[in-house]
């Protein structure tokens, strides 16, 4: 999927609700990708309601894996059918298996900083079950003194679950989580993806460190 560049929010083509057994997760699509995916109550007041609200297509759905589709080319709204089944799956899968599987290009980068792109795909890249600290995320993304300009992008992050920022903690402590359920909800996924892990097994870091979207 395509489309023209935008420095404003995009307009939302369709929604979708994925039940979890930490939450409903609210996806949502643009002409580019998968622009968000965050914990429903919390996505519906807070980033992309804006972008819902000015579309005159979505609408969110609390029935699981449904989603509202407006009716433009078919080859495009067949290609989105396809993304959301397969986003509907790696949920799915997480939750049996404890890892994430989702091609980062098939996200919307659009309005997302190159830093905050980097930073975001060194947190994919953190091992299931793994935790790095806000500090040690900004050395990855090769910006030592930026701890804070990566929590902040931790805080902000579009796509919990899918892009785990749930694997990274304070210097001291687990630090904070802004999904539905707080401090619980972060341990809940360590542990689950802990239990899948075989650390022998863990691949080595491997940041993607292009920038998916600039303009």
């Amino acid at each position: 999927m395509s489309g023209s560049s935008q420095s404003t929010s995009p307009r939302i083509v369709s929604t979708q609700t994925i039940s979890t057994p930490v939450g409903a997760m609210l996806a949502q699509w643009t002409s580019r990708g998968l622009y968000a995916c965050g914990f429903a109550d919390r996505s519906a007041s807070s980033r992309g309601a804006a972008a819902i609200a000015a579309s005159p297509y979505a609408a969110p759905s609390n029935n699981r894996h449904h989603s509202e589709r407006p009716s433009f080319d078919p080859a495009h709204q067949a290609e989105l059918a396809t993304w959301q089944k397969e986003l509907a799956a790696a949920f799915e899968h997480y939750f049996e298996h404890g890892c994430f599987e989702w091609d980062l290009e098939r996200l919307d980068w659009s309005t997302v900083t190159p830093f905050r792109q980097r930073v975001l795909s060194c947190c994919y890249a953190i091992p299931p079950g793994s935790t790095l600290s806000y500090g040690e995320l900004a050395m990855r993304a090769n910006r030592s003194t930026a701890a804070r300009a990566v929590g902040t992008a931790m805080a902000t992050n579009r796509w919990p679950i899918l892009i785990p920022c749930h694997r990274v903690v304070a210097a001291g402590g687990m630090g904070g989580y802004s999904g539905t359920g707080g401090l619980t909800t972060k341990q809940t996924l360590l542990e689950l993806e802990r239990r899948h892990t075989n650390p022998s097994e863990e691949k080595e870091f491997e940041p993607l460190f292009h920038p998916f979207y600039v303009g």
